[in-house]
């Protein structure tokens, strides 16, 4: 399952590029209601909703140290008052020809549980992990203490309807990349939901959802399980997102079905193009061997 996910992730990755400095984004507005996926940033790219309606509740612009603008927002699941989900996204309104550094985040040890497949600088990107966090947007917090714009709105939006909002949230954060565009996206859940009673913790290191204390306790572990299992459920809709692809998941075909139909065809010239590029990636040490073979036999399907 894991060597399938990497494959389609670095096939849409491949049929996927953009125009350098595109233009063409797409809107997003405060206090609109979403469904399905949200998109945002280059023209390309959906962040990939679960099932139910999404609030998008802050947003704003910034740019980083080498003058990318990029979009932040939260979009909120609010049942009877309660905030039960929220989803963090961070996409780039441009591209880039140069691709962005490693993040250090997919390389640590000390979260819930980590899968890093591809953490190439400038170059490809992707992993995923758990962790939790100390949920800063509500009054018990001075907005002072927020920094981000986007939380500033979130909180005035939270206050202003009387929406409960956890302290604490348990997440699964998808990060993914190319030397051409990049895709954060945090998806936050509330355990007072299932009945976890709320945090006092005043860090990170000392919540009752650090590892170091779901280890010792069976209830947390499994909720922790769970959320590892709907990671790795959601994470296919993610790899289509970043594509633009969400409405074509499922449609890519089986392996030893795809070999048999393709005996023979001799690869077009736009597939021909795709193929120097892989074989660039294989020799260059980011795809193994049997990665190489699968993606062949996709790129020539796919013309």
């Amino acid at each position: 399952m894991q060597k399938i996910a990497a494959t389609i992730f670095l096939l849409l990755l491949l049929s996927s590029c953009i125009p350098e400095n595109s233009s063409d984004y797409a809107e997003v507005k405060v206090g609109e209601n979403y469904e399905n996926f949200l998109r945002i940033g280059t023209a390309d790219m959906q962040i990939p909703l679960p099932k139910g309606v999404w609030k998008l509740v802050g947003i704003h612009n910034y740019k980083n140290d080498v003058g990318t603008t990029f979009s932040v927002g939260l979009l909120a699941d609010i049942q009877d008052g309660l905030l039960e989900r929220s989803i963090v996204f961070e996409v780039p309104l441009g591209t880039t020809r140069t691709g962005y550094e490693k993040n250090e985040r997919c390389e640590r040890g000390t979260y819930q549980f980590t899968r890093n497949r591809f953490n190439v600088e400038g170059g490809i990107q992707d992993c995923w992990y758990v962790n939790h966090n100390l949920f800063r947007m509500n009054a018990q917090f001075e907005e002072t203490d927020l920094k981000p714009d986007y939380m500033k709105q979130a909180r005035r939006f939270f206050i202003a309807n009387d929406v409960k909002t956890p302290t604490e949230t348990v997440y699964v954060k998808y990060h993914k990349a190319s030397s051409t565009k990049l895709m954060n996206v945090w998806y936050h859940f509330n355990p007072e939901t299932k009945g976890f009673a709320g945090s006092s913790a005043t860090s990170w290191g000392k919540s009752s959802w650090h590892r170091d204390q779901t280890k010792s306790d069976p209830t947390r572990s499994k909720y922790i399980q769970d959320l590892k299992n709907w990671g790795i459920r959601f994470e296919e809709f993610v790899t289509a997102g970043f594509a633009g692809k969400v409405g074509e998941k499922g449609q890519i075909p089986d392996m030893i079905e795809l070999a048999k139909d393709l005996k023979g065809k001799k690869p077009s010239p736009e597939a021909k193009m795709e193929l120097a590029r892989l074989t660039e990636m294989h020799s260059e040490g980011h795809i193994t061997s049997e990665e190489y073979g699968e993606l062949v036999l996709y790129i020539i399907w796919k013309y």
